[in-house]
């Protein structure tokens, strides 16, 4: 099928809108299952990207976690711990969890020196302490000492085996004290029933719904998937998908049927400033990020040692990177400015007050550096 055309703007402004930027969703549980998985290595993203993107109360990804487990916490995607839906549980597992459960049996077996038989004991130690319930890592440790020595256990090299099996979950509500559960004593949820395949295909779907127009490189940035299993996903739903022809890509982008019919449509202005969470799902999930992030500026926000700086949105495209400083019942943004998009500061400080106000840090300023 030829690649019907498609601009840079129109393209932009379908994916601000699918984000819940350029008009807010309806409510947090709509953000959780629209994003897909939210990345949470740093543990108060979840509250703040979600604040970014609908009305949320202070303290909401504690509850939702830890209470209300309405969202749920494992390794999945780029083998990197993230909040999602608990419906969607079984869909991440079936597509990512086979090909991650080999790369961490291929470490525990070649990089450590392990047999099968003594990597599977180990995987049967960890699910032993945790059929007493949640735990945290220091008793894991305690009960399996092997766990002790062992390099990256800080990064979750102790539990991702079970998570990728789709046995074990993170439910500590902020990430400092982390404690871990086996899925199904925590709560219920539905095995994908089918394939790896069909599993990444049917994820496929529900990752260009949220972030498209994409490439498959781009898909493929986002899961970690290796080319040709992304290549199997976009074969397996080729009558689903709708190729498009965007100014300076080389490659098509993709859009679902749905999609391709929404972004012909009216859609909403971008808004003046959004503020977005530290690791946001949004910059995230492209390997070109042109749409909103120059190419020159991306060292502004993906810095050294794997951090992703929260980013200051104008009209859709990066101007800044923020920092919150939190003191009693105030904060201050502190805005570093590294464009020549022009920040408007009116829109500015009423965008820091929305976000300090959904999360319960206190009176906003912003301070621009």
């Amino acid at each position: 099928m030829t690649p019907l055309p498609i601009t840079p703007e129109r393209a932009r402004a379908f994916l601000l809108a699918r984000q819940g930027l350029s008009a807010p969703l309806p409510s947090p549980a709509e953000v959780v299952r629209r994003l897909v998985a939210v990345q949470v290595q740093y543990a108060g993203s979840l509250q703040t990207a979600v604040a970014a993107r609908a009305k949320v109360v202070p303290g909401w990804a504690e509850r939702a976690v830890a209470q209300e487990r309405s969202v749920l916490k494992c390794w999945t995607i780029r083998h990197t711990l993230h909040a999602f839906d608990p419906a969607d549980h079984g869909l991440l597992v079936a597509a990512v969890g086979p090909r991650l459960y080999a790369r961490y049996r291929h470490w525990m077996t070649r990089k450590r020196g392990m047999t099968d038989a003594e990597a599977d004991r180990l995987l049967e130690a960890v699910r032993e302490v945790l059929r007493d319930g949640p735990q945290s890592r220091r008793t894991i440790h305690d009960r399996v000492p092997t766990f002790r020595t062992m390099a990256m256990t800080g990064w979750g090299v102790d539990v991702m085996g079970l998570a990728y099996l789709g046995e074990l979950l993170m439910v500590d509500p902020d990430g400092t004290s982390p404690r871990f559960a086996l899925r199904a004593d925590w709560t219920a949820t539905s095995a994908h029933d089918g394939s790896e395949t069909e599993a990444a295909a049917d994820l496929l779907l529900r990752y260009l719904d949220a972030y498209g127009p994409a490439t498959k490189r781009d898909f493929a940035y986002w899961t970690g998937m290796p080319k040709v299993a992304v290549d199997r996903a976009f074969l397996a739903k080729r009558d689903d998908i709708v190729p498009l022809a965007m100014k300076g890509r080389r490659e098509p982008v993709f859009l679902t049927h749905a999609g391709f019919e929404t972004i012909q449509r009216d859609l909403p202005e971008p808004a003046t400033v959004n503020l977005l969470a530290k690791f946001d799902p949004m910059v995230l999930a492209h390997r070109d990020k042109s749409l909103y992030l120059a190419e020159s500026e991306r060292a502004f926000v993906f810095r050294i040692a794997g951090q992703v700086e929260a980013a200051v949105l104008v009209r859709g495209r990066v101007a800044a990177t923020y920092r919150v400083e939190r003191k009693a019942k105030r904060c201050e943004f502190r805005v570093e400015r590294h464009t020549p998009i022009r920040l408007p500061m009116r829109a500015l400080e009423q965008a820091a007050a929305r976000m300090a106000a959904r999360c319960g840090w206190g009176e906003a300023t912003v301070d621009c550096v």
